[in-house]
């Protein structure tokens, strides 16, 4: 969920983002689908798994396999199904083709948007890219969109503007567009994940002060979902780390005056990435992943009551080459953590 360069966004890959919100909405969505008690959920934080199964031929998902872009991403269907576990919470997908297996569980379906700057890059304005991530919701989802849409993913680049305040301030314009098409005109309630775990505070110049603007704009209408990078590696070096880099994210939103408890989320990854990596499990060995899964979830418990929700994200990506079943231990593993869920 990372993308740093809004060069990549204006290339012919730029859709292709790396691995996000929950709107307090009370009217139904118009067409078919309507938002039940389970999707309004009130100000109650609420538990989403993103997971996609990428793997159609082969079930047990060999350490080897590689997607169509090459890279080692692969989620079997026994790891599907330790993802779709018993306890209410969202699955968030880029399709309904599993909503009959989500809803059999108990769970709710949402969906993965991780086109965001597609239209950005073909110029267009916020408005014109949301209504054409509408149409793409609308064939993948049977014409009934559910209710809740995790969009992937602000660009550090764009926010900031690569050419300048002005170019910035074009790109940040175009994502209140975006997620205010969503949230008004369609009646989503939208989650925005962002690489920003602790923006500047408006109070840091002019420029930090029209993005703190543009942050507050986005929550109006949005939840902001910031992708707090906790490695297992470093987790088991410093147990206290979770807690703490949380704390900071908290404190950084809520001094560009966003209330956290209803309009901040954060994204977990775990992708089983290699020694060295800035993300996901970073080469730790077995026991120390759960046990820094554990201490992330012990983290975020912790902080519940400031935050919106939480969001599992990277569960496809395995350099470690890890097996199946050992993938499957890390999921069943983590849906035994105490988390906010979907009741």
């Amino acid at each position: 969920m990372m993308l740093d360069s809004l060069r990549l966004l204006r290339s012919p890959v730029g859709h292709a983002l790396g691995a996000s919100l929950l709107l307090a909405c009370s009217s139904a969505p118009p067409g078919e689908t309507s938002a039940s008690d389970d999707e309004a959920l009130g100000l109650a934080p609420a538990r989403f798994d993103v997971v996609s199964i990428n793997d159609g031929t082969d079930a047990e998902c060999p350490w080897n396999y590689r997607d169509s872009d090459g890279q080692p991403r692969c989620v079997s269907s026994a790891e599907w199904r330790a993802l779709n576990y018993a306890s209410p919470h969202f699955v968030v997908m880029g399709s309904d083709d599993h909503e009959a297996d989500i809803e059999a569980a108990g769970n709710h379906l949402a969906l993965y948007f991780n086109d965001l700057n597609d239209g950005w890059g073909k110029g267009q304005s916020g408005a014109a890219a949301a209504d054409d991530a509408w149409s793409w919701a609308n064939e993948h989802f049977s014409g009934s969109p559910p209710a809740w849409f995790v969009v992937n993913e602000v660009s550090r680049g764009g926010w900031e503007g690569e050419s300048g305040d002005a170019d910035g301030a074009r790109y940040r314009a175009y994502v209140v567009a975006f997620v205010t098409r969503l949230a008004n005109d369609r009646q989503r309630k939208v989650i925005l994940c962002t690489p920003y775990v602790t923006p500047a505070s408006g109070s840091a110049g002019s420029k930090a002060a029209a993005q703190a603007a543009s942050w507050r704009s986005v929550a109006k209408v949005a939840v902001l979902a910031a992708e707090v990078q906790m490695t297992g590696a470093a987790v088991a070096a410093d147990p206290g780390l979770p807690e703490r880099s949380l704390g900071k994210t908290i404190a950084a939103y809520a001094a560009l005056g966003i209330d956290t408890h209803e309009r901040l989320m954060i994204v977990d990854n775990f992708s089983n990435t290699k020694p060295g990596g800035e993300y996901g499990r970073a080469g730790a060995s077995v026991a120390q992943w759960e046990t820094a899964i554990g201490a992330r979830a012990k983290a975020f418990e912790a902080l519940t009551g400031q935050l919106r929700g939480y969001l599992s994200y990277g569960w496809a990506g395995n350099e470690m080459g890890s097996t199946s079943a050992t993938r499957v231990t890390f999921e069943t593993h983590y849906a035994a953590q105490k988390l906010p869920n979907g009741e």
